[in-house]
């Protein structure tokens, strides 16, 4: 839902008043669970519910865990925990089913069937967002206008899903937030000599502040994964000016731009394992312990800060051939701020000192672009085609990645992107529209900084070499109104959907088809369209999840979907 009211009390001031609001309820893309391997918590969750010592001891042993028998043979969780206490695992053996690939759902002929699944856990998407734009705009000359733009906007939302794929539930995370947002930009913006030259000059201020909660449960309950009352802060300030000057009338022109930004953030962490589980099964000492007295919590005490000082640019220019061809050029930079790592495995300590260690951290992530085009029109403005050619040079990349069982923001090294883009409209024929594009990307790895778990060889995540696109579309006009069918195809090489570029959860190459019937009623402002998607029914996974090399899942296309749509304007 959406609202605007403009008042314009005098010549010179125009106020705008826009406000928004929007309800999601719905059920999750479900994952489909690939495979399951015996490592991490997996293994020790099959160990346990053996019941067998000589096992237990065993498995310990072989594999240097000396808590094990200490998880196994322990009641699970604590009085203070949501969940109370729970009996051993090993005191009820014989009553957990092994955690293992019996969950993985296949067709016939041993492809994942993404329509079945063992889940009977979360699976929701839950937001209220709402908001409100206040814009004054005030006409000090003719070619001076200040401008204020004021805006407020409030975010509830909660995600579940369940990764697992069992009965049980054993991995379903849930997570929430509830935050607002300020923003106040102020802008003066005009233009001198006689037109040739227009600016921008404007500041900005940016307040972000907010809660989140999250929940993690993990086979048999050994994990007990909880945040309650995560807290967050940022501000951020910036000047700013962006300027077009034309130094050969309708011919050349330069674009010159910067961007000063200042960024305060803090953020509190309350993350609790409930059942200790890495403290017990690696028997340490309570030196380790961010709270020596509390072994159930996780994540290092205190207010976190970092702040941040980026000085951005962008200079470019663009010549006219003549009204239909015109050629340009930039070269920009940009910076994304750091942050926090904000879910640990366990505690987080100096392995030679065996004290705590600070909140994760990682650093501003930094790019250089330099991007060359061409725009043109022709046939009599019947064609309109866009090229495209960039070179990308990223500093510091920010990768998410698994450590244990937890993902870990970190400044993974550095990267080039190269790349080319074509676009083309064309109306050749009164009632016949078509449209294309094409792009290219050769997205590669030139350093990896030490800890990172990458060779340098993967692929940058969701980024495939090759994609198309081409849609077509006829009008038919009739007595009682137009119909108009439309086909669309698109099409992309195979992409990796995490930065360790796990062969479980590669999108293949692809195409997907979508059609739609759409009938204008004459002088009636009504628009019917009815359409299909994914017309070949094709399922292939899309996005994915692993965990602790033991838990793979993945998300699935949709199915081939039918839609009605009716509109009406005036």
């Amino acid at each position: 839902m959406r609202g605007k009211l403009v008042w314009t009390p005098t010549d010179n001031l125009k106020v705008r008043l826009i406000g928004d609001y929007l309800k999601v309820d719905e059920q999750a893309a479900p994952f489909s669970l690939l495979r399951v391997e015996q490592n991490a918590y997996v293994a020790v969750y099959n160990t346990c519910i053996t019941g067998n010592q000589a096992v237990i001891d065993g498995v310990s042993a072989l594999a240097g865990l000396p808590g094990l028998s200490n998880i196994c043979n322990g009641v699970r969780g604590n009085a203070g925990s949501p969940t109370g206490t729970q009996p051993s695992l090993a005191s009820q053996a014989g009553q957990h089913l092994p955690y293992d690939n019996r969950y993985v759902v296949r067709k016939a002929d041993g492809s994942i069937d993404p329509d079945r699944s063992y889940a009977a856990g979360a699976n929701f998407n839950i937001v209220e967002n709402w908001g409100f734009n206040g814009q004054i705009e005030y006409d000090v000359a003719d070619n001076i206008q200040l401008k204020s733009i004021t805006a407020y906007r409030k975010l509830d939302s909660r995600f579940g899903a369940d990764v697992g794929g069992d009965p049980s539930g054993s991995f379903q995370p849930t997570f929430g937030d509830s935050e607002q947002q300020f923003t106040q930009e102020l802008q003066l913006i005009g233009n001198g000599f006689g037109g040739r030259w227009k600016y921008v000059f404007g500041g900005y201020f940016f307040h972000e502040s907010g809660k989140h909660v999250e929940g993690v449960t993990f086979p048999g309950g050994l994990l007990q994964i909880s945040s309650p009352n995560d807290r967050y802060d940022t501000k951020s300030y910036a000047i700013y000016t962006h300027n077009n000057i034309e130094l050969i009338p309708d011919r050349l022109g330069i674009t010159i731009g910067a961007r000063y930004t200042h960024e305060d953030k803090w953020f509190e962490g309350t993350q609790q394992d409930e059942n200790s589980f890495v403290y017990r099964l690696m028997a340490l000492p309570p030196s380790v312990l961010a709270d020596p007295t509390d072994p159930t919590w996780l994540y290092p005490l205190g207010r976190n800060k970092q702040k941040f000082d980026n000085f951005s640019y962008r200079v470019g220019a663009e010549y006219h051939f003549d009204r239909d061809i015109m050629a340009y050029v930039s070269y920009a930079t940009a910076f994304k701020a750091g942050g926090w790592t904000t879910r640990l495995t366990g505690p987080l300590f100096d392995t030679t000192t065996l004290q705590p260690l600070a909140a994760p951290t990682f650093g501003p992530e930094k790019a250089k672009t330099a991007e060359i085009g061409l725009k043109a029109t022709m046939l009599d403005r019947r064609v309109r085609l866009n090229i495209a050619a960039f070179h990308t040079d990223y500093r510091n990349i920010q990768l998410t990645f698994v450590n244990g069982s937890s993902p870990v923001t970190a400044n993974g090294g550095n990267g080039k992107i190269d790349g080319v883009e074509v676009e083309l409209n064309a109306a050749l024929l009164p009632h016949w529209s078509l449209d294309a594009s094409a792009g290219y990307l050769d997205a590669r790895y030139t350093k990896i900084l030490p800890g990172i778990p990458l060779t340098g060889d993967e692929d940058f995540v969701n980024t495939p070499k090759w994609t198309a696109q081409v849609g077509t579309s006829y009008e038919f006009e009739t007595g009682i109104g137009s119909f108009t069918p439309r086909i669309d195809w698109t099409y992309a090489t195979r992409s990796y959907n995490d930065e360790t570029n796990t062969l479980d959860l590669v999108t293949p190459a692809h195409s997907f088809f979508n059609a739609s019937l759409t009938y204008k009623m004459a002088n009636s402002g009504l628009e019917l369209q009815a359409g299909v998607t994914n017309l070949t029914d094709k399922r292939i996974v899309v996005s994915g999840f692993s965990n602790a090399e033991a838990v793979y899942s993945g998300v699935f296309s949709r199915p081939r979907e039918w839609f009605l749509t009716l509109r009406y304007s005036n």
